[in-house]
C-alpha cells in the first residue's frame, strides 16, 4: 500500500505541474506513446493477484514498475529523446553551407541561443516546461552565398505548449542576429556580422577584431564580455569601474576594434567583465 500511495502521489504531482505550467503536457503525450513499458507492470498485477500475494512484500512490485516507467519516461521526455511525438515536432534547418546567414526570431516566452554541434544550419528544439510557446515555423530564403531565416511561433496545441525555444546555431557562417523574447544567448563560438536584442535577460560574448554592432532595447540585460576587450557603448549602462565616460556613452580601457553596444533610450543594461 505504501508503493501504491507513491504512485498516486507521482501522478497527482504530475497533473498539478502541468496544470500550473512547470510541466508542458506534452509529457502526458510522450508518455501515452510509451505504453509498452507497462507491460511488465501489468504482468506483474496478474503474477501478484495468482498468488494472493498483495500483503506481501512481493505485492508492491507492479507498483514499483509503474514508478520505473514514470520516471524514465519523464527522463527522456526532459532529455528530448528523438523517437518520442514531442521531438517530432521540433526543427532542423538545411544542412547545406552559406558564408553568411541572418536569422530574426521574436518570441513571446523564453529564447535561448548557442552554437550548434550538428551539421545543420539551425535547429530548434523545446524548451520543455510549460508555457505558451507552439511549434517552430521557418521562412528561408536563399541567395548564393547566403540565406535569411525567420523563425515563427505557429501557435499552440492541446499538446505542444512548453516555455520557450532552445536555437542551436551552426559555427560555420557569419551570423546576422535579430532577437527578441526573455533571452539567455551565449553567442561565444559564432562569427558574427551584426546583431539586435529587445526584451530582457543575459548575452555572453567572445573578443573580436573586427567592429561588431549590438543593438539593445527594453531589459534588464546583462551583457557579460571577456576582460580586456575592446567595447564602446552609446547610451546609458552600468560598466565596469575601469571603463571611461565618453561623449555619449563609455568606452572600454582597451584600444581597438570589437564591440560597439547602442543602448536605445530607455534600455537597462548591465555589462560585465568575466
Amino acid at each position: 500500500m505504501g508503493s501504491l500511495a507513491v504512485l498516486l502521489a507521482v501522478l497527482v504531482a504530475g497533473g498539478v505541474g502541468v496544470a500550473s505550467a512547470i510541466l508542458s503536457p506534452g509529457l502526458a503525450l510522450d508518455l501515452i506513446s510509451l505504453w509498452p513499458g507497462l507491460i511488465p507492470a501489468l504482468i506483474g498485477v496478474v503474477v501478484v493477484s495468482f498468488r494472493r500475494a498483495w500483503q506481501r512484500r512481493v505485492g508492491a512490485m507492479p507498483q514499483l514498475l509503474v514508478l520505473s516507467w514514470l520516471a524514465l519516461g519523464v527522463a527522456a521526455h526532459a532529455d528530448g529523446w528523438p523517437p518520442l511525438p514531442s521531438s517530432a515536432a521540433e526543427l532542423e534547418g538545411p544542412d547545406d553551407t552559406f558564408a553568411s546567414s541572418s536569422l530574426e526570431v521574436h518570441l513571446n516566452g523564453r529564447l535561448e541561443v548557442t552554437a550548434g554541434l550538428d551539421p545543420h544550419l539551425y535547429a530548434v528544439e523545446f524548451i520543455r516546461r510549460g508555457g505558451e510557446v507552439g511549434v517552430a515555423e521557418a521562412e528561408e530564403l536563399s541567395l548564393d552565398e547566403s540565406i535569411s531565416v525567420a523563425l515563427h511561433d505557429a501557435g499552440t496545441t492541446p499538446f505542444f505548449r512548453y516555455a520557450g525555444w532552445h536555437i542551436f546555431l551552426s559555427t560555420q557562417p557569419t551570423w546576422n542576429l535579430n532577437l527578441g523574447g526573455v533571452i539567455g544567448a551565449d553567442l561565444r563560438g559564432l562569427l558574427l556580422s551584426d546583431v539586435s536584442a529587445a526584451g530582457n535577460g543575459w548575452l555572453r560574448l567572445g573578443s573580436y577584431t573586427t567592429t561588431i554592432p549590438l543593438e539593445l532595447s527594453g531589459g534588464p540585460f546583462e551583457v557579460t564580455i571577456p576582460a580586456l576587450s575592446p567595447v564602446f557603448v552609446t547610451g546609458e549602462a552600468q560598466v565596469p569601474p575601469s571603463w571611461v565616460a565618453v561623449d555619449g556613452g563609455y568606452r572600454a580601457p582597451t584600444e581597438g576594434e570589437g564591440l560597439v553596444i547602442s543602448i536605445i533610450e530607455g534600455a537597462s543594461v548591465s555589462i560585465i567583465e568575466a
